[in-house]
């Protein structure tokens, strides 16, 4: 795969030849992400409007991951990228990807990072984690949830 710096690819052939994931179509794939709640404020599709406003004012500088007919990374920018009519996306290694991860979120998994945007379903796997951490190293039903009394309240 080529870095992203020496390699680019027409966003024509990109929304031709590569599917956006777990969505059937890109309009379908545009639809989910403005469906999910932002990170930073709990808003439905604020992040992506983040993402198309930062791409506006300053350019697709981040690259996209393109393998075995599929986007595996970039889907915000690949989408903001197709609102604002942008003809050419930037490409960039499964590598320069995961130094990106690590520059913008640390040492965090997918549901662990601060920034971004976040499903109902995920949701729901943040509050079972957060859970897990209160009551301990596994859930084991609801009796097994830990009693508060009136004075801890």
């Amino acid at each position: 795969m080529p870095t992203r710096t020496a390699s680019f690819i027409d966003m024509s052939d990109l929304l031709t030849n590569y599917r956006p994931g777990s969505a059937a179509t890109w309009d379908e794939a545009d639809a989910e992400i403005r469906a999910r709640l932002c990170l930073c404020c709990g808003q439905i599709g604020h992040y992506q409007q983040q993402v198309e406003t930062w791409i506006a004012e300053h350019g697709l500088t981040e690259g996209v991951v393109l393998a075995d007919g599929h986007l595996h990374d970039g889907h915000h920018r690949v989408l903001a990228a197709r609102r604002l009519g942008l003809e050419r996306v930037p490409l960039e290694s499964r590598e320069d990807a995961g130094r990106r991860w690590l520059r913008d979120h640390g040492p965090v998994g997918w549901l662990g990072r601060k920034t971004g945007d976040i499903t109902v379903s995920e949701m729901s796997w943040v509050a079972v984690d957060a859970l897990m951490t209160l009551w301990g190293s596994s859930v084991r039903g609801p009796d097994a949830a830990p009693s508060l009394s009136a004075g801890a309240l």
